[in-house]
């Protein structure tokens, strides 16, 4: 495989961990400011905000920040699932 094919992989892997990271905190309501979020799963805000929009958007992911609790939360009930299942 050559060098730019990959990157490409790589990069493909780490977005989608850092989804998986960003649905897991939204589930356990423990996100903190976006900020601290973007921080704590080690991206920008700016690409936290990307992947907020693709959830919300492109999964219908009913996602809310809630000032209260200082955290986005769920604003419906439901979970993703991502892993695979047998039958």
């Amino acid at each position: 495989m050559n060098e730019s094919k990959q990157t490409v992989n790589k990069t493909k892997a780490m977005g989608l961990e850092q989804l998986k990271l960003i649905i897991y905190h939204i589930e356990k309501e423990n996100t903190g400011t976006h900020s601290d979020f973007a921080k704590k799963i080690n991206v920008t805000n700016k690409l936290l905000s990307t992947y907020i929009d693709i959830l919300k958007e492109q999964l219908d992911a009913p996602i809310v920040y809630d000032t209260d609790r200082k955290s986005y939360i769920y604003a419906k009930k439901g979970k993703f699932n991502w892993e695979w299942e047998k039958k």
